[in-house]
């Protein structure tokens, strides 16, 4: 959906940042390209508890589809306390609010997906500071209420 734009924005974050490492999470035929990109490792298709557990780990999560329906994983980085990076072609970046949980992007612009993986490595201390804006900006959404709207939704 993005990959290909990731792979190519983080090569040039790596350049600058060496010790940046790109978690990839997702479907095995994106392992292809793994021996061509340093620092990358791919998890393969995670339970919902590892999602989770690689989140709190991480320092941002980048989504940058060409077509997303929603992408729950936007809300549940959110509720994590991580800051997202999406492309505006994803439907949870109506959730993005700019600098306060996260960045939309332009869909395609490697050029624009790069400038925020690089602000994100080069402002650790401040992409840090955003997880409790993160955590306030989706308190409202939970499986009731979103599966309450779905229907809401669909039943129009």
């Amino acid at each position: 959906k993005g990959f290909a734009l990731l792979a190519e924005a983080f090569r040039k974050v790596i350049e600058e940042f060496p010790e940046a490492e790109l978690l990839v999470a997702g479907a095995k035929e994106l392992s292809v390209v793994k021996a061509k990109i340093p620092r990358v490792r791919f998890l393969g298709q995670l339970s919902q508890k590892d999602v989770r557990l690689h989140l709190w780990k991480s320092d941002c999560l980048l989504l940058p589809s060409r077509c997303e329906s929603f992408g729950m994983v936007v809300l549940e980085a959110l509720s994590s306390g991580v800051p997202v990076v999406v492309s505006e072609h994803a439907g949870s970046s109506m959730v993005v609010r700019d600098s306060i949980n996260g960045w939309v992007v332009r869909s395609g612009a490697v050029q624009d997906l790069y400038e925020h993986m690089r602000n994100c490595c080069k402002n650790l201390q401040a992409i840090r500071a955003m997880s409790k804006t993160c955590v306030e900006s989706v308190a409202h959404y939970d499986w009731r209420k979103y599966s309450k709207r779905a229907n809401q939704i669909i039943n129009r």
